[in-house]
């Protein structure tokens, strides 16, 4: 049987990602390993509900159950996150490699910032002679922007020179915002040097805003190599990681400990700088430019068909009533996925719209999950759509057994800290994330399901409301305006068939001496238990109102007068049983009256009520004359 790996990673450096994942897939294909990519769009915003909510799916898997784990430490920012991986792993007990940044648990393997950073401003001081060089960092508890930085403060000062520290986060308006600030000091630097390449695209853009050129007045340099440093003007000098090969070594070392050795003596990766166009080093290329272009051209085509069918997507998430509708619009736009398969895996309670209002807030994956959609026929063929499984089988184990040395990629589905369930894509590439787009789709179906569920929320709401303003508050009965909601339509569409409807009207006996000999309380207690007797006597189709304090009314399709009276005789029969069990020391009684109304006949509802009414007094008289 062949080895499973998890893979630990995140995407907010896409580049960074995308390159490794080069390496781990070259490794899996050649090692023979199901890979298990455990990934998100967590970055640097630690403290915000949805990073927790990406995060979320580092819990996901059991890490006992897979034969060796890779953590691409460099792309997980977080200390408190990556000191989470390091418990679990050591809990499971399993062989571990990082990449860059330690993980506890796993032997690290990565490359020498510190080596790489010091010939790059080696270069810049003694090559090209420049003395004001400027170091815009990053995270400044991140241990490659510790190293990276120390280079740089040790060249400058064994120069002779005077270090410029900005502080930084790695990104691209990190790098816009401190170019400017150094701009508006009215001194323009000799060189930039910055922490990472996306830092040093910001820097380009504000250099050139501002009329300053690179490399003529300022040479600017990055880390990393990503795959859009050619596509740049001038292209950027940086340091070239080889994260393919970083990534496959990584994998190789692990395979080595998953197979009894030490891994004592892991080899360093090689970085070193790359000299281009921004440093001066290199002419401009022409044909970096136009292979620039086909990439681009390449790219918005791309983007277009993805928007085209993204459109239709949306349309059918925001139509959709329910769970079960909103996958089904899923399952009809697969394409957007650009993958051998998909599976999106839900949490249970979520299925039902209804029952996840009492779910809310739920953090962790739960322990049963249901696969709701996947265009998979071998999962098809073994139990289908909303099969129930367990979380820790991460997905059907039909999956597993028919896609050896595959590579799987888990993403989570969530709203904030809440979780939904995940979803998980087959494949070795996903073009979604090599182009950006993935972030973007999993958001608007994230969105889609909670907008669904507050929809959802807001119809029970607004039922709940409704049912408020049409029943009697005490009976639990419907009220005037239930009655003249309802009423008439069971009129008329008795005419319309040509049945009968019976009209009958109630009135509990002496309520006002209950009321002054015994109080309201026990007033409203009798009238409910009239209430109770009435509704046991009646099927669902009848109209049951309570009309005025101690009034009720039954309104109905019935057969003829016999089947009226039975009805009335029936609700008597049930006086006599609520009084008997309630407890009270007087009977509880109504007086009823009938009115058959026959479909050809022009009375109004009204006129109804009123001969019913007339016929329930004159069984009222009758029970007082026999009392007295």
């Amino acid at each position: 049987m062949n080895k499973k790996i998890a893979c630990i990673t995140t995407c907010w450096n896409r580049s960074l990602f995308t390159e490794c994942m080069t390496g781990i897939v070259k490794a899996a294909g050649d090692f023979h390993f199901t890979v298990c990519v455990f990934n998100c769009f967590g970055g640097f915003d630690y403290h915000s509900t949805n990073t927790a909510g990406e995060f979320n799916i580092y819990n996901l898997p059991d890490l006992k159950d897979f034969d060796g784990i890779f953590v691409q430490g460099n792309q997980i920012q977080d200390y408190t996150v990556r000191e989470q991986i390091g418990d679990q792993i050591e809990r499971a007990g399993i062989p571990g490699v990082s990449l860059d940044l330690p993980v506890r648990g796993c032997i690290n393997v990565g490359i020498d910032n510190y080596k790489a950073m010091r010939a790059m401003v080696d270069h810049i001081i003694k090559v090209h002679h420049r003395r004001n060089i400027h170091f815009i960092s990053g995270p400044s508890y991140n241990w490659e922007v510790m190293q990276r930085l120390q280079a740089y403060d040790d060249a400058i000062r064994e120069a002779g020179l005077t270090p410029h520290v900005h502080p930084g986060d790695y990104l691209f308006q990190t790098g816009y915002k401190a170019a400017k600030e150094i701009l508006s000091q009215g001194e323009i630097p000799e060189a930039i040097v910055c922490v990472n390449d996306t830092t040093a695209f910001g820097v380009y853009r504000a250099l050139k805003e501002n009329g300053v050129g690179i490399p003529e007045q300022v040479i600017v340099t990055g880390f990393d190599h990503t795959d859009t440093v050619s596509g740049y003007c001038p292209s950027l000098t940086t340091i070239e990681r080889h994260n393919a090969d970083c990534a496959y070594n990584a994998i190789s070392l692990l395979k080595e400990l998953m197979e009894g050795g030490r891994g004592m003596n892991p080899a360093e990766n090689e970085a070193q700088p790359l000299f281009l166009q921004s440093c001066g080093c290199i002419e401009k290329d022409d044909s970096v430019t136009f292979g620039f272009k086909d990439i681009y051209v390449e790219e918005s085509e791309y983007r277009d068909h993805y928007n085209d069918v993204q459109q239709i997507l949306m349309e059918k998430l925001l139509e959709a009533e329910s769970i079960e509708t909103l996958m089904e619009g899923i399952m009809a736009n697969k394409g957007i996925f650009d993958c051998d398969n998909y599976y999106f895996v839900l949490n249970k309670e979520i299925l039902d719209f209804d029952n996840s209002q009492s779910e809310r807030g739920r953090r962790d994956i739960s322990e049963r999950v249901v696969l709701a959609a996947t265009d998979d026929d071998t999962v098809l063929a073994h139990g289908g759509l909303m099969a129930e499984f367990s979380s820790r089988e991460l997905i059907p184990k039909a999956v597993f057994e028919s896609s050896p040395d595959s590579v799987f990629s888990f993403f989570p589905l969530h709203y904030k800290e809440e979780s939904f369930g995940y979803v998980v894509f087959k494949g070795e590439r996903l073009p979604l994330i090599d182009k950006g787009l993935l972030k973007h789709t999993l958001l608007y179906i994230n969105l889609a399901i909670e907008n669904g569920r507050k929809r959802y929320m807001l119809k029970e709401l607004n039922e709940q409301l409704d049912a408020l303003y049409v029943r009697d508050n005490l009976t639990g009965l419907y009220n005037r305006f239930g009655f003249e909601r309802f009423a008439n339509n069971i009129l008329e569409k008795a005419r319309s068939e040509k049945k009968k409807t019976a009209v009958i009207f109630a009135d509990m006996d002496c309520l006002k001496a209950i009321n002054d000999r015994f109080g309201h309380e026990i007033g409203d207690y009798a009238i409910k238990q009239v209430a109770q007797a009435i509704r046991k006597a009646c099927v669902e189709k009848q109209l049951i109102v309570r009309y005025r304090g101690d009034e009720f009314l039954i309104i109905g399709v019935c057969g003829d007068l016999s089947d009226a009276e039975k009805l009335m005789e029936k609700i008597r029969r049930n006086l006599e049983e609520e009084s008997s069990h309630s407890g009270l020391s007087f009977p509880i009684n109504a007086s009823l009256g009938c009115k058959i109304l026959n479909p050809e006949e022009n009375d109004t509802l009204e006129e109804c009520i009123k001969k019913a009414d007339e016929r329930m007094y004159d069984e009222k008289k009758r029970k007082h004359a026999e009392r007295h």
